[in-house]
């Protein structure tokens, strides 16, 4: 019994460290498509936490800055999405990497029928791909 509880805690704890792992993608067309996945179902702190800004090298006070406008901004987000009748689908074309950068286009089309043309940037980290 003893053994048993043992090797759930040890599992338990490598999903919890899995969890607190750094998303990113294995490819710019990959990161790109979950970063709209997020902003498309809504999760908006998701879809930034997904970022190469949030997910670069810094300090716990910066990284804690960073969530307090993120709480801050995330209604306002919101608010500007319901106002095209939220998104409706995007088509991600045009990777082009070179090294450690890509490029991506996407375009965007809302509820309202709006269609709005992007190019982001995307930079890796180790072997993960984030949006800029």
């Amino acid at each position: 019994m003893k053994k048993l509880v043992i090797v759930l805690a040890v599992i338990a704890m490598a999903f919890a460290m899995s969890s607190c792992a750094k998303k990113g993608a294995a490819t710019p067309t990959e990161a790109t498509q979950a970063y709209y996945e997020l902003l498309k179902k809504g999760d908006f702190k998701g879809a930034v936490q997904s970022t190469y800004d949030y997910n670069k090298e810094m300090s716990k006070d910066e990284k804690e800055s960073l969530d307090a406008m993120l709480d801050m901004t995330a209604g306002k987000i919101q608010s500007a999405m319901d106002e095209k009748g939220g998104m409706k689908e995007f088509a991600i074309s045009n990777e082009a990497i070179n090294g450690e950068d890509a490029t991506i286009d996407v375009k965007i089309t809302y509820g309202n029928g709006e269609e709005e043309e992007k190019s982001h940037d995307l930079k890796k980290i180790g072997d993960k791909w984030f949006v800029k």
